[in-house]
C-alpha cells in the first residue's frame, strides 16, 4: 500500500512503508528505516529471536571450528611410525576431518566455505544529521554481531568453467533488534571459451545489502536489493585487433520510503575494438548506451526513463611488475530524457576520466590510487545525470609475513547536473549535493595460514545542506579461508 510519508517537515506520497510513524523532533522516522518486508529482513520482536540467532550462530560457529581439529598452534606432531597424529592438525586448518580421512583437504572439494565473525559498534546507525533529539529507547549508536557464511565452487566442464557463490550475513543490533540485517549474496554463471578465439562470462546475481557509505540516500537504514544478468565478450578478429560486446540488465529496489523514488530497471549495450600490440598494454575504444526507468515515476518531480549516450577510450599498461595504470576518458550525454508532464530534452555533453595507479616500491609497500569523474543516471540524487567526482588511495605495508597494515582515504563528491528545461529539482528528502570524506585503518594478523584476526575502524564524514553527518564503524572478528 501507498503511504505518505513526511521528513522534515516535507510531505511525500506514493511512498511505501510498513514501520509504524513515530516522530524525533520535527523528523518523522516512518520514512527513515527500512520497511519489513513479509518479514523476511528486520525483526520487531524486541530481541526474542535476535538473541535466538546469536546463539545459534555462535554454535555453528564452534561447532565449525571444533570439526577443524584438536591441538591449536601445533604445526607438527607426529604419531608412532612416523605419520601425522590428529594433533597435527591445527583446530583451525583446513583439514577439518582428518581425523576420517587423513589426505582430505577443502582445496581438493568442490565446494570451499568460509565464516566471518565480528563485533563492531557502530556510532550512527539511522544516518542521522546531528543534533536530532532521539526519543526514549532508541540508541543512535549500538554494538552489534555480524556472521558471514558462505561457500564457492569452480566446477569445470571441458573448456568451459562454472562457478557459484553463496553468502548469508546477519547483524545483530544489542539493544535496537528492530534494525538488524539479514543480507545475502547469490552468483552463478560460466567462463566460457569458443574455439581459442573468443572468451567471456554470463553471470546472474541476486543481492541484499545495507547500503555502503558511500550509496547512502538519506537519513535512515537503507537495504538495497539488486538482481542483475551480466555479459561480457571479446573475440579475436584480426592481428591485435578484437571486438568486444558486453551487455548488462539490473533492477534496484530499496527498502528506505524516499529512497524508493530511485527504484529502477536499467540495461545497457556497450560495444567496442580492443587493440593490443603486446601482452602488456592494450587501447580500447567503445560505445555504450544505458536505458534507466524509475519504477515510480508517477511521483512528481520523479523522472521517467534517463537514456545515456557514452563515448570512451580506455589506456591500460604495465610499466613493470611493480607499476601498472589504467586511463579512460571520454563523453556522456543524456538523450530524449522523458517526463510525463514535461516531454523529452537532451542534455549537454559532459567529460567523464578516470585514472587508477597500482605500484609496489618493495616486498612491504603496496599503494593504490584512483582519480575519477563519472556520470550515471541518479542513483542517490534527483537530477538529470549524477556526477561523482572521487580521489581514494590505499597504503599497505606487510610488518612481518603474518601481520599486514592498511590505511584507506577517500573524498568522494556527488553533484546533480539539471540540465535547462529541466523537470526535475533536488529535494530536501535526501542528502542532496554532498561531499564524503572517509578513512580507514585495518589491521590483521594470520593466527594459521588460513585464519586470521582482523581488526578495523571506520570514519565516515558527509558534508551537505550546511551540515556534518559523522558515523563510526568499529569491528574486530575472524576470517575463516580453509584452502
Amino acid at each position: 500500500m501507498l503511504q505518505p510519508v513526511e521528513i522534515y517537515g516535507i510531505a511525500l506520497a506514493g511512498c511505501r512503508s510498513r514501520m509504524p510513524a513515530f516522530t524525533i523532533g520535527s523528523v518523522s522516522l516512518a520514512g527513515l528505516t527500512a520497511f519489513d518486508r513479509d518479514g523476511l529482513f528486520h525483526r520487531w520482536d524486541g530481541g526474542g529471536r535476535g538473541n535466538m540467532w546469536r546463539k545459534s550462530l555462535g554454535v555453528l560457529s564452534a561447532a565449525i571450528l571444533f570439526t577443524n581439529g584438536i591441538a591449536f598452534g601445533q604445526e607438527s606432531i607426529s604419531a608412532p611410525g612416523g605419520g601425522p597424529s590428529p594433533a597435527a592438525y591445527d583446530w583451525l586448518s583446513p583439514a577439518p576431518l582428518a581425523w576420517v580421512e587423513p589426505n582430505f583437504n577443502w582445496s581438493d572439494s568442490p565446494i570451499r566455505p568460509y565464516l566471518h565473525e565480528y563485533t563492531g559498534y557502530n556510532s550512527n546507525i539511522l544516518n542521522l544529521y546531528p543534533g536530532v533529539a532521539l526519543p526514549p529507547g532508541v540508541n543512535r549508536g549500538d554494538s552489534f554481531v555480524r556472521t558471514d557464511v558462505g561457500a564457492s565452487a569452480r566446477p569445470n566442464y571441458e573448456a568451459q568453467q562454472f562457478f557459484f557463490d553463496l553468502d548469508y550475513s546477519t547483524t545483530d543490533y544489542r539493544h535496537d533488534t528492530r534494525f538488524d540485517l539479514h543480507n545475502h549474496f547469490f552468483d552463478g554463471g560460466v567462463n566460457w571459451t569458443l574455439n581459442s578465439l573468443c572468451t567471456g562470462t554470463l553471470v546472474a546475481a541476486d543481492r541484499t545489502q545495507e547500503a555502503p557509505q558511500d550509496e547512502v540516500v538519506g537519513p535512515g537504514v537503507d537495504i538495497l536489493t539488486t538482481k542483475s544478468l551480466n555479459e561480457t565478450g571479446q573475440c579475436h578478429i584480426y592481428q591485435d585487433i578484437s571486438i568486444i560486446i558486453n551487455s548488462n540488465a539490473t533492477s534496484i529496489r530499496h527498502s528506505l520510503a524516499t529512497a524508493q523514488l530511485l527504484d529502477n530497471n536499467t540495461t545497457y549495450g556497450q560495444g567496442g575494438l580492443q587493440y593490443a600490440w603486446s601482452t602488456l598494454d592494450n587501447l580500447q575504444a567503445f560505445v555504450k548506451y544505458s536505458y534507466t526507468n524509475y519504477t515510480n515515476f508517477d511521483v512528481s518531480g520523479i523522472p521517467e526513463t534517463v537514456r545515456l549516450l557514452q563515448y570512451n577510450a580506455v589506456y591500460n599498461n604495465i610499466l613493470s611488475p611493480k607499476l601498472t595504470f589504467s586511463l579512460l576518458g571520454g563523453l556522456v550525454q543524456s538523450i530524449g530524457l522523458t517526463n510525463s508532464e514535461h516531454g523529452s530534452s537532451n542534455g549537454p555533453l559532459q567529460p567523464i576520466y578516470s585514472i587508477s595507479v597500482n605500484y609496489l616500491p618493495s616486498s612491504k609497500w603496496a599503494i593504490t590510487l584512483l582519480f575519477s569523474r563519472l556520470v550515471t543516471a541518479p542513483t542517490s540524487i534527483i537530477a538529470n545525470t549524477q556526477v561523482n567526482t572521487a580521489e581514494t588511495g590505499t597504503l599497505s605495508y606487510y610488518l612481518t609475513p603474518k601481520i599486514t597494515l592498511v590505511a584507506g582515504f577517500g573524498v568522494t563528491t556527488t553533484e546533480g547536473a539539471i540540465a535547462a528545461n529541466s523537470p526535475r529539482t533536488a529535494s530536501l528528502l535526501f542528502y542532496g549535493n554532498n561531499t564524503a570524506w572517509t578513512s580507514t585503518l585495518k589491521a590483521s594478523y594470520e593466527i594459521t595460514p588460513f585464519t586470521s584476526a582482523v581488526a578495523s575502524l571506520q570514519d565516515s564524514i558527509r558534508e551537505t545542506n550546511g551540515l556534518h553527518v559523522n558515523t563510526y564503524l568499529m569491528m574486530l572478528g575472524l576470517d575463516y579461508r580453509p584452502f
